[in-house]
């Protein structure tokens, strides 16, 4: 995209392969970005621990959601409204879902970024101008808005062509909602497939409406939202910290 050509991207680009490199230790959350770190800059000595995520001090206000989508049957996407974070797929995807499930809403939440001549949300609603009634838009909410408009969906999707560590889907999981992400990158190492979640190829439409398709026919959705509230329990404070002391430990002993 030109960005990676910029002279601000080269010298932030040196500085920080400069600083992995004097490191005494590097961590990673994700198996995938320790992957790249090694082969875009050589650096194969890197430990894995997640981040963590703890549902502390959640006070539900249900402003939003009683504004804008009480009483709808809604897939949600939250995030920004961008290439990366895939919204254009889920859009693509809509015609098809809509056939099977005519009544039901999407809910699109987040900050809206330009893509192609225009932005993501006026793509997405001069792709549907037969269901405008179907598609809510919402900017940057709150969490204390916007957990209550997760809970108040009948799934989440996260259709990423890439994510490091994705805090959006351990929110969701927290939440206890089944979610639909995307294969090959952070979404694989927090989702365990078909049990805690749904995983998909990125940039697949098709492929991504069926996974939504099934997942409101079989009615597993709320399985699988049960088995992701426990999964994301292994990200918690509680769970990580104690192996985030641990490593820094070794490194203080390494460097004594």
């Amino acid at each position: 995209n030109g960005i990676d050509s910029t002279p601000e991207y080269r010298r932030m680009d040196f500085l920080e392969r400069l600083q992995t490199k004097c490191s005494r230790g590097v961590l990673s959350p994700t198996r995938v970005m320790a992957d790249l770190v090694r082969d875009e800059w050589k650096v194969s000595d890197t430990s894995v621990i997640p981040n963590f995520f703890d549902l502390d001090d959640y006070k539900p206000d249900q402003s939003i959601y009683n504004k804008y989508l009480a009483g709808k049957n809604y897939v949600l996407f939250f995030g920004r409204l961008e290439v990366r974070k895939g919204p254009h797929i889920l859009s693509q995807a809509i015609p098809k879902i809509l056939k099977s499930f005519p009544k039901l809403s999407f809910a699109f939440i987040g900050a809206d970024l330009p893509y192609e001549r225009s932005t993501m949300k006026q793509y997405i609603l001069e792709s549907h101008p037969e269901c405008l009634d179907r598609l809510v838009f919402l900017d940057n909410i709150p969490q204390d808005q916007l957990y209550p408009v997760i809970e108040g969906s009948m799934l989440v999707v996260l259709p990423s062509l890439w994510e490091n560590f994705p805090y959006s889907l351990l929110e969701a999981m927290s939440l206890g909602k089944a979610v639909i992400a995307t294969r090959g990158s952070g979404f694989s190492e927090i989702i365990e497939d078909q049990v805690s979640g749904i995983l998909v190829e990125p940039g697949c439409p098709d492929v991504l409406a069926n996974a939504v398709l099934d997942l409101l026919s079989n009615g597993n959705h709320e399985q699988i939202g049960n088995m992701a509230r426990q999964r994301a329990l292994k990200f918690t404070s509680r769970a990580v910290v104690p192996r985030i002391i641990d490593y820094y430990d070794q490194i203080v002993k390494l460097s004594s």
